[in-house]
């Protein structure tokens, strides 16, 4: 009899409690979820920032090559004594000699453009210096700036300049004549002085 009472009595509180039980197990599979889901959003974030990370060191690395190789470049053409002469590589200081070039040299034809582009490209020394304003400093720098596209890129040469630019074009325009380049002077060469053959007497 006792043992009866005390089966239902443990029954009864089973059926007491397994409310709470369940409650706390429902509590507790929740917090794992919400753990699970927290974990999970955590290794997204990370994994966003891994590949924003891993984009940006490439981003970097691509612009510091960039920067590497456009500073050799310009390195280079510092040595060399060449100008670039695509537009969009082009300085504003550059821009505006193009320009001032354009603008001189429409004012000769197509023959003479010619003609002064194959001086510039192939011309020796003695051709190269009879340009007005160039010497054998400036034939050397337009040597090393060669191979020119157009008689405009002569304005870019180290020591040409509008000036001596504007008179080439002048000088052109004028059929190439290089008689009024004058020439270096030559000391003159002084006589030596009469000699006195006469003796002295005694």
């Amino acid at each position: 009899m006792k043992l009866k009472r005390i089966i239902a009595a443990t029954t009864a509180l089973g059926l007491a409690f397994a409310p709470l039980f369940a409650a706390e197990e429902s509590k507790t599979e929740k917090a794992l979820e919400t753990a699970k889901d927290k974990t999970e959003a955590a290794v997204e974030k990370t994994k966003e920032a891994a590949v924003k990370t891993g984009h940006a060191v490439k981003d970097a690395a691509q612009k510091t090559g960039e920067a590497t190789k456009e500073a050799a470049g310009k390195a280079k053409d510092m040595v060399t004594g060449k100008s670039e002469t695509k537009t969009g590589e082009l300085s504003a200081s550059d821009k505006a000699l193009l320009d001032h070039a354009a603008k001189s040299s429409a004012k000769l034809t197509a023959a003479q453009k010619t003609k002064l582009l194959e001086i510039l490209n192939t011309g020796d020394d003695k051709a190269l210096n009879d340009l007005p304003g160039v010497g054998m400093i400036k034939s050397g720098h337009i040597k090393k700036a060669r191979p020119f596209k157009g008689v405009n890129d002569l304005i870019l040469v180290e020591g040409i300049g509008e000036k001596t630019f504007d008179e080439i074009v002048v000088w052109a325009e004028g059929g190439f004549k290089v008689e009024g380049k004058m020439a270096p002077k030559k000391e003159a060469v002084k006589p030596d002085a009469p000699k006195n053959d006469m003796k002295k007497g005694y």
